[in-house]
């Protein structure tokens, strides 16, 4: 009997550390064994569209991508923000081309956001797509407006799937290569009460890319998932005072932090977590089954709801 034990428990830690290993190698290869990449020369392209790069992660992503040679196209919501980042990045880059784009992608048909976006790229051979915009409805479901819950849905899901549609098109019918890039979010590796719409609508991104970086390799273009941890962004402006919010900023990451692994990560792993708050949640949720974690943390739901007033919709706008 105590054989039989033994060997089940060495099967069990078996599995634990094949699941760790699967998980943690590429990633370590991908963001600190190999070196940079040249995109430019990888996608033979000297464009590059970025959602939400008004600020945050987008803005910090369009100035990485200027420095290495490529011309930007930041499609984002039309205010002084984007204004003012076109001006800058202009300023700072001026041998490199900034086209900006209005838009707002909280539209569930597409068409608005779309047609200005096709014919902003109409004339370029775009390469690289940053679906980064995003939106977070953060409060109890039953008390944020519909329409809020709906629009973060077609932020957060729907734009980058009519764009990663629109660039496979594109590369497959000009015959060349691209990636789609989508800013998606550890969120979604635990159940994610008082922000379920945003949870749900990044899973929704995260396994479509697991599925689109399958098709996408039969017409040359690589499809990237960034799970990043929490970060300093405008995405969080204006959400209830939540504890765990305040524990998670300690060890919040910089947007030119998720930026830069993200560069790194392009066309090397169809997804890649980044900062220890995805790292451990990803574990967890490899070991722990999921119906177990939601049943263990209903007890202490106390701990992380917001009093039922404090609902708050953060507006799309960039990570």
């Amino acid at each position: 009997m105590v054989d039989l034990w033994t060997t089940v428990l060495h099967v069990c830690a078996g599995i634990v550390a094949l699941q760790v290993l699967t998980y943690v190698l590429p990633m370590v290869v991908a963001l600190y064994l190999l070196p940079p990449h040249n995109l430019a020369a990888r996608y033979d392209t000297e464009w590059a569209l970025v959602t939400g790069g008004s600020s945050g992660i987008g803005a910090a992503l369009s100035r990485r991508l200027l420095a290495a040679g490529i011309n930007v196209v930041i499609a984002a919501r039309d205010d002084e923000l984007l204004a003012g980042t076109v001006a800058a990045l202009t300023a700072a880059y001026p041998r490199r081309t900034i086209r900006s784009v209005g838009v707002d992608l909280s539209d569930l048909t597409g068409t608005s956001y779309m047609d200005a976006i096709v014919a902003a790229t109409a004339d370029v051979r775009l390469g690289l797509v940053f679906a980064n915009a995003g939106w977070l409805p953060m409060g109890y479901l039953a008390d944020t407006p519909g329409d809020a819950a709906a629009a973060s849905v077609g932020v957060n899901t729907l734009s980058g799937l009519r764009l990663a549609r629109h660039l496979l098109r594109r590369c497959r019918d000009e015959r060349r290569r691209g990636a789609i890039v989508f800013t998606s979010s550890a969120a979604h590796f635990l159940p994610s009460p008082f922000a379920s719409t945003y949870g749900a609508s990044k899973a929704a991104v995260s396994h479509l890319t697991s599925s689109l970086a399958i098709e996408g390799a039969n017409v040359g273009v690589d499809v990237l998932a960034v799970h990043p941890s929490y970060t300093r962004t405008n995405l969080y402006a204006g959400a209830p005072s939540l504890g765990v919010l305040g524990l998670l900023e300690r060890a919040a990451a910089t947007p030119d932090d998720v930026a830069a692994a993200t560069l790194r990560a392009v066309g090397r792993v169809p997804a890649v977590d980044l900062g220890a708050y995805a790292w451990s949640t990803r574990i967890v949720s490899r070991i722990i089954d999921g119906a177990a974690l939601t049943m263990a943390i209903v007890p202490f739901r106390g701990l992380v709801a917001p009093p039922p007033e404090a609902t708050a919709t953060i507006a799309a706008g960039g990570k």
